[in-house]
């Protein structure tokens, strides 16, 4: 029996020597005079494929705190799995693994070329695993290496056979992603529920006595913008709160804590959970009786200064600027894939955020410029644990409810899952496609049913974003807005009452591929 140490290895040099193969392929295609219009789609999902595959590596060869790969935390069943699905993806590039290893690219595009149509069609019902015998058949009869070069350029490198390359790594990457999403998590969210779970000391300072709170008295900045004073120390934060009425609860207190705990992991940016570090809860009981949570601003940005420099700024008013820098095509994309990576990590830690609209997005200005790259979703306040069902945030303010679920409207009958803040994750996408606030698609949404404005917005989406965005970006927004993330015969229960680990898990997954997926896809394109 091959010991762990040695199937990790292994393992990740298989799917490495693949990586190599494939980035042989990517330049052909990239060289390629033949494929006309679908050299660009060719090269987009194949180059994506190969960053999914390198991801897939590094994940695999990483170690946990205890010194385990993350292979060996596979169930035994799955790595027998994993094995098997590493098999299948070198048996497929087998042929083209061979050709690599013995041929320089110009020579194999030269056979390519040279290869007359009489014998195209009887190549093109060839597998590309016939392709080696066939070719050294041909060169043992003819001993014309260049013959067997023409035949297995032609046969592998056709379109079709390109095509059905590209599907079936997709296709093969998919099932190994799903496996380590179910099996593992394989995302920050599990790192994330692991602190959260820990019973330690470490995490944001709960409700010290000798902290207090200054409002920045200057026009037009946003209230939760203050400077945190403790004993001579003085520096500037970002604060949300959190209301209570009564004594809260210890159930409350603690849930207050795990959200602090949660939202105070530093480092995570960098793994794709664009939030602010917090770094402490304070409890107010006057004027009003709350909970600060107090974050600390990004690390490397300067300090914000009197004259309205280095300030943060919500994504709606940076949409309705008539003086802030519009973003770039490529900058709304990198802005959009941000915001749907870091709702992805938030709920991998199995938690809703609940309250995902354009004026919960933090963006930083310098002057006219923004930096639209580095987005960070704030409005925790009635974030919770999946499992908690504790309160939603309810009002019937029409620049709110439009970017909730039409089963979000007014006292909810349904428990809020991970598709309704995916609803409106692809509201939040919508307004950054278009660059205009929701509200002014259509002047008569106040007057039409939680229905009637997610159809409009269906609507809107389809109509505009392929203009503004791409096809790709359009069909993530879609996936959004039409709750498409779970399969048909599954959806109708799963938003009600039988929505459990499946129904998540196939979220999750789906939320990756064909949002996160399509706007890379998009993204691309551009």
């Amino acid at each position: 029996m091959v010991e762990p140490i040695g199937t990790v290895g292994l393992t990740i040099a298989i799917i490495d020597d693949g990586v190599k193969v494939l980035n042989f392929v990517l330049k052909w295609i990239d060289d390629a005079k033949h494929y006309g219009e679908h050299v660009r789609i060719f090269k987009t999902r194949l180059a994506t494929e190969i960053a999914r595959l390198q991801t897939l590596s590094d994940f695999l060869g990483q170690k946990s705190d205890d010194g385990v790969y993350r292979f060996e935390e596979l169930p035994s069943l799955s790595q027998r799995a994993v094995k098997g699905m590493i098999q299948e993806f070198q048996t497929t590039l087998s042929s083209y693994s061979m050709l690599v290893s013995r041929y320089k690219i110009e020579s194999l595009q030269r056979g390519y070329e040279s290869k007359g149509s009489s014998k195209d069609d009887a190549l093109s019902m060839h597998s590309p695993l016939d392709l080696e015998a066939a070719g050294a058949a041909e060169s043992k009869n003819t001993q014309d290496e260049a013959s067997w070069i023409r035949v297995a350029a032609w046969g592998l490198f056709q379109k079709k056979k390109i095509m059905a390359l590209i599907k079936e790594l997709t296709d093969w990457n998919s099932q190994l992603q799903c496996l380590l999403i179910k099996n593992l998590g394989m995302s920050t969210g599990v790192t994330l529920q692991k602190l959260v779970a820990e019973n330690t000391t470490a995490g944001p300072e709960l409700f010290p006595n000798s902290w207090a709170l200054q409002k920045l008295r200057l026009p037009d900045i946003d209230s939760r913008l203050q400077i945190l004073v403790n004993g001579d120390q003085r520096q500037s934060v970002f604060v949300e709160y959190k209301a209570f009425e009564k004594e809260p609860s210890k159930v409350f207190v603690e849930r207050m804590e795990r959200l602090g705990k949660l939202l105070s992991v530093p480092k995570v940016a960098e793994n794709g959970f664009n939030t602010l570090q917090c770094i402490g809860i304070i409890r107010q009981d006057s004027p009003s009786k709350r909970f600060a949570f107090v974050f600390q601003l990004p690390i490397g940005l300067p300090e914000p200064t009197l004259n309205m420099d280095n300030l943060p700024i919500d994504l709606s008013q940076v949409v309705t600027s008539s003086t802030l820098k519009r973003p770039t095509l490529g900058q709304k994309f990198k802005l959009a894939r941000a915001l749907a990576e870091t709702v992805f990590q938030f709920h991998s830690a199995n938690w809703l955020h609940k309250s995902i609209r354009s004026e919960n997005v933090l963006l930083w200005c310098r002057s006219t410029a923004v930096e639209y790259s580095k987005p960070y979703l704030v409005g925790f306040e009635f974030s919770r644990d999946e499992k908690d069902r504790s309160t939603t945030e309810q009002d019937d303010i029409l620049a709110r409810n439009i970017f909730r679920h039409p089963d979000r409207h007014g006292p909810p009958e349904e428990r809020f899952t991970s598709i309704h803040d995916i609803y409106a994750l692809g509201v939040t996408l919508l307004e950054i496609g278009v660059w205009r606030p929701v509200l002014e698609f259509d002047r008569s949404f106040g007057q039409k049913t939680p229905a009637e404005i997610k159809l409009c917005l269906e609507s809107h989406a389809r109509e505009r974003l392929p203009h503004y965005m791409g096809t790709a970006y359009m069909t993530a927004v879609l996936h959004c807005l039409q709750g498409s993330l779970l399969e048909s015969e599954e959806r109708s229960d799963a938003l009600g009452k039988l929505w459990g680990d499946t129904e998540r898990e196939q979220v999750q997954m789906s939320l990756r591929e064909k949002v996160i997926g399509n706007i890379d896809t998009g993204d691309a394109l551009e």
